[in-house]
């Protein structure tokens, strides 16, 4: 349906769970086709995502992410699509700590889970984890980098300078 309408003058869809008569959606998308990038860790989403998305997102550590990755790379093989077609990024909670004390007190206050609390050279060992996973992409989330506007932009001139440096 979503493809439809991005794409058509108007669509009609009569399906189990949608029905939709001659709906238009404007304005259409600068790019075309517009990409579908799906966000999720689920079993079902990832099947859907390896039916019909060019780009999917995740959150976890590098262990979670690498889970979930494979069982895309799963899904795709089982919808008969080369997992390489489908543009993958991941979005930790990433912390950056200015020393090992810090990143010890902080660690039981997040999300074990999903984030990434370390110094610069502890996150730049998790990025080569993400890296060698196969992601194509990290998404640096600004809310876990600092508490004020000049907090979050001194993190990023250290991810920057500090971490991101490693990947260029």
């Amino acid at each position: 349906i979503v493809k439809s309408l991005l794409s058509q003058e108007r669509t009609t869809f009569n399906g189990e769970h949608f029905q939709i008569t001659n709906a238009p959606c404007e304005p259409k998308p600068v790019q075309s086709p517009l990409p579908i990038l799906v966000g999720t860790g689920g079993a079902r989403m990832l099947r859907l995502t390896a039916r019909f998305a060019e780009e999917w997102n995740t959150w976890g550590t590098p262990e979670v992410a690498g889970d979930v990755i494979q069982k895309l790379r799963i899904a795709c093989e089982k919808e008969g699509r080369d997992p390489a077609t489908v543009r993958t990024s991941v979005q930790p909670l990433f912390f950056l700590c200015a020393s090992d004390e810090a990143v010890e007190k902080l660690r039981p206050l997040v999300p074990a889970d999903r984030s990434v609390l370390g110094t610069p050279s502890q996150i730049v060992d998790a990025v080569g984890q993400y890296k060698e996973l196969g992601f194509d992409e990290i998404c640096v989330p600004d809310f876990t980098l600092g508490n004020s506007p000049s907090e979050r932009l001194d993190s990023y001139a250290t991810f920057w300078n500090e971490v991101a440096v490693h990947f260029r």
